[in-house]
């Protein structure tokens, strides 16, 4: 009785990975679809002409401040150098930044953000 009990799990498991493998190949081909331009030139076009410079420009400055420089954020003499600026009322993102750095250390993409 054990044995019919331990194939039937190995049968379920089985399923349920083959189910999750399938859930995964759908959102993956509904993501390639509806980005498709995009896709294909992931790593060397920004999608936008708006504010995707600045905020690439924001994931590279908290990585450089938080990284490289051990300061804080939201002050930068980087802008209106020498005397710098505040960049607390600044679309800074750290919610998104945090993550970049994150990716960027561990996922060695440091040539990107």
């Amino acid at each position: 009785m054990k044995t019919i009990i331990s194939k039937l799990k190995q049968i379920g498991d089985a399923r349920c990975l083959k189910s999750d493998w399938a859930i995964f190949g759908y959102y993956f081909l509904i993501s390639a679809i509806l980005t498709f331009p995009q896709i294909i030139h992931i790593s060397s076009f920004m999608p936008s002409y708006g504010d995707s410079w600045q905020f690439l420009w924001n994931f590279w400055w908290v990585k450089e401040a938080v990284i490289h420089l051990h300061t804080n954020p939201f002050v930068s003499n980087y802008i209106f150098w020498p005397t710098g600026d505040s960049l607390l009322f600044h679309t800074l993102s750290l919610a998104n930044s945090i993550p970049a750095i994150f990716f960027a250390v561990f996922f060695w993409l440091d040539s990107h953000i």
